[in-house]
């Protein structure tokens, strides 16, 4: 799965929610450096604008803030056809 000069393998579903799913996933960029990372996805068919507009609103509060006890924003992307806050 590819975004922007991105790509990320998907490799274990971690949890499911009502709306989403988080996957263990590996991230690398062009130059090939890798990064593991969580990607939480909305849910396979879930395309309702609120659902898609409270993961923007998730992403962009999260990235925002700087603490050990929260996860880091590394982006928000479309991955395979999916919104995902990487």
């Amino acid at each position: 799965m590819e975004t922007g000069t991105r790509t990320f393998d998907i490799h274990v579903c971690l949890g499911r929610g009502g709306f989403g799913e988080v996957y263990r996933a590996t991230m690398r960029s062009a130059g090939g450096l890798s990064r593991e990372v969580a990607v939480k996805t909305l849910r396979a068919g879930v395309s309702d604008p609120e659902a898609v507009a409270r993961l923007r609103d998730e992403a962009r509060l999260l990235a925002a803030l700087n603490h050990p006890a929260i996860p880091a924003v590394y982006d928000l992307a479309m991955i395979a056809g999916r919104v995902a806050l990487v």
